[in-house]
């Protein structure tokens, strides 16, 4: 992947950003050069007011002595200039490819970071989205119940699965089951699968059975859900 630099524009650079970029970098190398100079320039000017202080130069010779001192260290200050006005551009193009590294070398970091933090924050979500996994024992019960039960009970079960909850009478006629008249009944007695949604006690419950809707057991729905979706994908 390209990396683009977001510090740098495509716009040209303009003479005044160039040059004052250049004079910086051709001050600071000519003070960098100078000052070894320095003190030597120092030296020799005490040295020359001190002779002409104590007369070792002579009042006539005087401005030949400035001169043969001064001539030499000109030339050295010219001389000084030229080095660092060719050195300049060198430094400005040194300090622009050491910026431009530096801001690709971030640029990356927080592109690999921005990849690394999305990665960890989709795994994540994934993580948070995956349903509980059904604890062995329930699985296990589920699918020992599932074959207790015949191929119009296990149908139910899904009818349950599908709708939430249903009546008896409902589901025989969806099933157009004949000559039946309790099918969850038969279901909670063999497996404890299905729950009446109303558990309060009925008048005459048990003479002329109970007509409410029933619902899956929450203990074993997930466990029901995966069994009914793995024989329909066989």
């Amino acid at each position: 992947m390209h990396l683009v630099n977001p510090y740098m524009t495509e716009a040209p650079v303009t003479y005044r950003e160039y040059y004052s970029r250049w004079i910086r970098a051709f001050r600071l190398d000519l003070l960098r050069l100078g000052k070894k100079e320095m003190i030597g320039a120092v030296l020799a000017v005490l040295i020359l007011a001190f002779q002409w202080y104590y007369g070792f130069i002579p009042q006539d010779h005087g401005w030949q002595a400035v001169k043969s001192l001064g001539w030499p260290y000109l030339l050295l200050l010219i001389g000084l200039l030229v080095v660092s006005a060719i050195r300049a551009p060198v430094c400005v193009d040194r300090d622009r490819a050491k910026t431009i590294s530096q801001l690709t070398e971030t640029s990356s970091w927080l592109q690999e970071t921005t990849t690394r933090l999305q990665a960890d924050n989709a795994s994540l979500k994934q993580e948070m989205a995956r349903p509980a996994g059904i604890p062995p024992q329930i699985l296990m019960m589920a699918q020992e119940g599932w074959e207790k039960l015949d191929g119009n009970e296990q149908k139910a079960i899904k009818l349950l699965l599908d709708f939430g909850d249903m009546t008896e009478r409902n589901v025989i006629r969806r099933l157009n089951i004949q000559n039946l008249s309790h099918i969850f009944h038969n279901i909670e007695a063999k497996t404890n699968f299905v729950l009446r949604t109303v558990q309060a006690f009925q008048l005459n419950e048990n003479a002329v059975g109970y007509q409410g809707t029933w619902t899956i057991n929450p203990h074993f729905k997930e466990a029901l859900r995966q069994i009914a979706q793995s024989i329909q994908q066989t």
